[in-house]
């Protein structure tokens, strides 16, 4: 009876050590956002402006993290139209599938432009060649938002007007 009692106690303590360490090594969700970023044509240097540990050195386009895209001249405008995106992005209020599949995307570097006219966002993967950092190629008509749509108060990521 000794053993028996025993031995349910080290398969008791073995199952909380278990459940304590999925619940210590769980990762936390990842947030949605839009980082700005470089054009990788341009060959940025590296530096410390931007989203750390991305595949372009942690740069960003003139204005940084802390700013709004392009303050320096272009007002809250990323000119290039190059994002970090992670989870839910939206076209104005008209969310983006991931290529993938369902609605959340991966952190991805995208190319995003704005166009005019109507009808659903165009994601195409041909963008950079087969070796660039850059995987997709999104052309909506409307603003870039991360998180929720423009109407519900998402994370503005403000591109360049089409030019017409």
């Amino acid at each position: 009876m000794r053993t028996v009692s025993r031995l349910l106690r080290a398969l008791l303590a073995a199952a909380v050590g278990a459940v304590s360490l999925v619940a210590f090594t769980a990762q936390p969700a990842d947030a949605h956002f839009c980082h700005e970023t470089v054009n990788p044509r341009a060959n940025p240097a590296v530096g410390d402006n931007g989203f750390p540990n991305d595949e372009f050195g942690g740069d960003a386009v003139p204005g940084g993290t802390s700013t709004s895209p392009g303050v320096n001249g272009n007002g809250p405008i990323n000119s290039d139209g190059f994002y970090l995106v992670n989870g839910l992005i939206f076209s104005h209020d008209t969310p983006i599938p991931y290529p993938g599949g369902g609605f959340s995307w991966p952190t991805t570097a995208i190319k995003y432009t704005e166009v005019g006219g109507n009808g659903p966002p165009k994601v195409t993967d041909n963008i950079g060649g087969p070796n660039s950092v850059v995987k997709f190629h999104i052309q909506a008509t409307g603003d870039l938002y991360a998180e929720t749509s423009k109407s519900a108060g998402g994370e503005f990521c403000g591109v360049p007007p089409p030019p017409f």
